[in-house]
């Protein structure tokens, strides 16, 4: 049996793989800016609600960041 190289071939094969991989890239990219701008979104209506209205909903102003990332500031606290 005997191998059969076409560089062409070669060629093509690689530049699908790289266009996948780029592809795959940008649409991971862009997924990230349209979370980061929901987080941003949320944080700036969060941020303009009053601190009686936040305790309202069980938070400090501090907490904001921490809350729309889906982290607890609590638990950072305690877990030092």
């Amino acid at each position: 049996m005997s191998t059969i190289f076409d560089p062409a071939t070669d060629l093509r094969r690689l530049a699908v793989r790289d266009a996948v991989w780029i592809g795959d890239l940008v649409r991971r990219c862009w997924r990230e800016f349209l979370r980061w701008q929901d987080e941003q979104a949320a944080i700036a209506q969060l941020s303009a609600m009053s601190d009686r209205e936040l305790r309202d909903i069980g938070l400090n102003r501090s907490e904001i960041d921490f809350v729309v990332k889906g982290e607890r500031p609590h638990d950072r606290c305690r877990a030092s």
